[in-house]
Parts: C-alpha cells; structure tokens; sequence
C-alpha cells in the first residue's frame, strides 16, 4: 500500500507526466518529509503538484492546517486529483482579492480503503457532499468513534468551501459543506476525500503519528493543543468534529512546534465584520520525525 505524508515544495520547469491546464500557475514535484511554501498572486493561480510516485488509481487526498502569516481569511482548496498528481490553491472568498502571502502546508495521501497505522486503524474514503446535511458510512465499524480529517476536491471554476463535520461514531459521520455567509447558498455537490483514525500513537513510514481530540474548547481564540512528545519537522492536520455554530467557519494554525499546536476557528466575513465562533470539538493528527 502506498501512503504519502507530508511534501516539500520544488520550483521545476515543467512536468511531463502531468498535464497543464490553463490557469496553471506553478508546476512543481513533491517528495517526503517536509512541509512546503506557496503564495499566490491572483484567486486563479493555482499550484500543481506531482506526487512522488504514481498510483494505479487517484488517492485520498487532504491538506494540513493552513498558516497564519497572511491572516486574511483563507482554506487550502484542491482540485483535479490524479494518479500522478493534484493542483492546489490558497481558496480567499468571493469578497476578497485572491492575492495571499506565503503559507506553509503538507499533505496526506493514500489510497482508498482500510490501513494500519504501525497499530492504529484508519480508513481513507470518498463521498459526494453539498450544503444539505448528509450521512457518509465508513464501510468498516471502528471500536469507537475515530476522527474524522476532511477535504473537499474542488473544480477550479467553484468558490471556496469549508467541510463541517458532525456525529461521528464508529461506523460513519455526518457533513456538508459551507461557502462565504453573503452567497446565501452552498454551491454545487463536491467530492468529499476523508481519512477517519482512531485516537492514538502510532507509525508509518518511519515517522511518528499522533493522534487525538480536544474536549469542546477550540474558538476563534488561539488554543494549545499537546503532543505528549516531541516530534522532528512535524505536520498538523485537523478538523472540526462537531459542528456549533452556524457561522461558515474552519480550522486556522496559530503556531506550531515540536510538541504542540495553537489553532483557531477562522471566520469569513462576507457578510459582517464579526468573527466571534463558538467553541467546538477539534480533531488532529501529528505526523514528524
């Protein structure tokens, strides 16, 4: 089976096993273990990335939590998957001026079905969401309910969307998904890629992963979230798993080191300047040296 962690980010002139499409911005290759830079100048600069290997079909695919050194309002946005590759946007709403600074992220791939993370059980999976609240079955029953990391698989020409989670359990999860508050509508059906884990310590590829959920404590404040150990060069993946509040909203890094996290729930502000959130229940996931 074939997993893919975390990624580095290498400027190329051009790649000949994936094809560019037009609004292509950067062309670049991925290899292991280290996180990656991207900016972006304009809302449909997208950035394409090839996967270090290939697979026999396109793999699950999400994001980790996306840095703050640009603090306006942003979520990482995903689009013509691939066996060979994926292409990558920094997703600003429809009031912005999709000019973002450098952020720092990683991704997590893998093919779809269920995996042994060196002990702990995972399950990668596909499902169709849309604004209405939808139910999506793992397939495999967990001993209890894991958590849930999220990603939609956009197509270029749609707006910016976050993924809500709700009532997971051992078996499934309800979602759907959210765009800018002003649009009144959450756009079209989207692909949904997830990968559900179940809490714990684990391995993979000889890198450590870490695994856990908050109590409901996460608000648009910054919150630390520990490891319970040091990690070398880690990543940080999360996701909402209870949906309070009704306001578009999603997981935003703060700082992030070694042994710990400091996240927030970011708001847009389509529609008012307030970005006050409820606390939620937060799930993540740490993978480093």
């Amino acid at each position: 089976m074939k997993y893919f962690l975390s990624v580095v980010f290498t400027i190329l002139v051009g790649v000949s096993s994936i094809v560019v499409a037009q609004n292509i911005a950067n062309s670049s290759t991925i290899d292991r273990n280290e996180g990656f830079n991207i900016s972006q100048e304009s809302s449909d600069a997208w950035t394409q990335l090839g996967f270090a290997e290939s697979f026999v079909a396109p793999p699950v695919v999400i994001s980790s939590v996306l840095t703050s050194n640009d603090a306006d309002p942003a979520e990482v946005m995903l689009s013509d998957v691939s066996s060979v590759g994926v292409d990558v946007l920094l997703g600003e709403f429809e009031y912005q001026d999709g000019v973002h600074g450098a952020e720092t992220l990683g991704l997590f791939y893998l093919e779809a079905g269920a995996h042994d993370f060196g002990g702990l059980s995972a399950f990668a999976g596909t499902s169709a969401v849309g604004g209405d609240l939808s139910r999506v079955d793992f397939g495999v029953e967990f001993s209890s309910a894991p958590v849930v990391l999220a990603h939609l698989m956009s197509e270029k020409e749609d707006v910016t969307a976050v993924v809500r989670v709700r009532d997971v359990d051992a078996s499934g999860f309800s979602v759907q998904l959210q765009t800018e508050e002003a649009l009144g509508t959450a756009g079209d059906i989207r692909e949904l890629h997830y990968v559900a884990i179940e809490e714990g310590a684990g391995s993979h590829n000889g890198q450590r992963v870490i695994v856990g959920k908050t109590d409901r404590v996460v608000s648009h404040n910054a919150r630390e979230i520990e490891f319970g150990e040091e990690l070398g060069s880690p990543l940080f993946y999360a996701q909402d798993q209870q949906r309070f509040g009704n306001n578009t909203a999603w997981v935003r890094m703060v700082a992030l080191d070694s042994g710990s996290a400091q996240v927030r729930m970011q708001e847009e502000q389509s529609q008012d300047s307030e970005t006050t959130h409820t606390t939620t229940i937060v799930g993540w996931m740490a993978v480093g040296d």
